[in-house]
């Protein structure tokens, strides 16, 4: 079972995405957002990790993560990929889950 942090809604009558910026700063979102959209369609594995580093993720040597593939931008830190390991194409790995009354964050 995975180790999560409950949260509530800040208002009840509105989703928790709604939120977002309240969560998390607009300016890490979109930073975060950049880095991975940029590293989604790069073909070099070696700059592609430096990039999903420089967002936080942490990332074992000689791994090597597909085309396309997609991580989550509130909280990459909370992302933890090991040692020869393969992200495959399309993939995606979110480390918040958002929900109508709440929301939940954890490590992956």
């Amino acid at each position: 079972m995975r180790r999560l942090e409950r949260f509530r809604n800040y208002e009840a009558d509105v989703n928790s995405l709604r939120h977002a910026f309240k969560i998390r700063s607009r300016f890490r979102v979109i930073a975060n957002s950049t880095l991975f959209v940029v590293a989604r369609y790069l073909p070099w594995f070696s700059v592609k990790n430096m990039l999903y580093r420089l967002a936080g993720v942490n990332i074992g040597k000689n791994v090597s993560v597909g085309l396309m593939a997609m991580f989550g931008i509130f909280y990459p830190e909370k992302i933890f990929i090991g040692d020869n390991s393969i992200i495959g194409y399309n993939a995606v790995i979110l480390e918040h889950e958002f929900l109508v009354n709440g929301y939940r964050i954890g490590d992956v």
